[in-house]
């Protein structure tokens, strides 16, 4: 049934994708953390994303984990997790057997502060290197936001059939991957407890809505 919903896009090839993850349970958070209000208009988080993906010139896609997740709030094209509970490994592996493109960007859900920016730097670092790039920071890597090639596939479907759901582990394995340095700490911000959302308020002289 699932393959069969995401069957619309394989005849399909694209120059580049976005795409939105967005297949956790926010078990921790208590609610779902990409409907979380954010600016002076209270935008829900997944639209901000989806502007920012638009914006930057990419095709924009969410990864659910269930048909219709947000046809209330957006609209989106959705592609149904072909592996549930596997983290965000499972989201990017069913995009990149889903959908034929030459780059793929993958966003998580809930990063608030990425820019149109952002997403240009890395882009034009893929590009110029002809690699899979991600960011930099404090001499660490940061997993999101990246831009992955196709030939990462097979290692992707290899962790899976090994029961390995790591993105550090990926990372690691990831053939051709370049890292870009950069100094803005705010990109890579992401929320996981209610407690998190309320501390990038304070921290950034915002008000919650919760």
């Amino acid at each position: 049934m699932i393959k069969s919903m995401n069957s619309y896009y394989e005849n399909q090839t694209y120059e580049s994708i976005g795409v939105i993850l967005s297949g956790g349970k926010s078990k921790r958070f208590g609610s779902d953390k990409a409907l979380m209000p954010f600016g002076k208009l209270k935008t829900p988080l997944i639209k901000i994303l989806k502007e920012v993906l638009v914006q930057a010139g990419f095709n924009p896609f969410v990864s659910v984990n269930f048909p219709h997740k947000y046809r209330n709030t957006l609209e989106l094209p959705e592609i149904i997790d072909l592996f549930p509970s596997c983290g965000p490994i499972g989201g990017i592996t069913t995009v990149l057997k889903t959908i034929k493109a030459k780059k793929y960007l993958f966003l998580t859900c809930d990063m608030p502060f990425v820019t149109k920016e952002d997403l240009d730097r890395l882009w034009k670092h893929s590009h110029q290197t002809n690699s899979s790039s991600i960011y930099s920071f404090e001499n660490k890597f940061r997993p999101f936001p990246c831009i992955l090639l196709p030939d990462t596939l097979p290692i992707l479907e290899r962790l899976i059939q090994k029961g390995e759901f790591s993105m550090k582990r990926f990372l690691n394995d990831c053939p051709n991957l370049k890292r870009l340095d950069w100094n803005n700490e705010s990109t890579f911000i992401n929320m996981n407890t209610k407690q998190d959302y309320e501390s990038i308020f304070r921290r950034f002289g915002q008000e919650s809505n919760t």
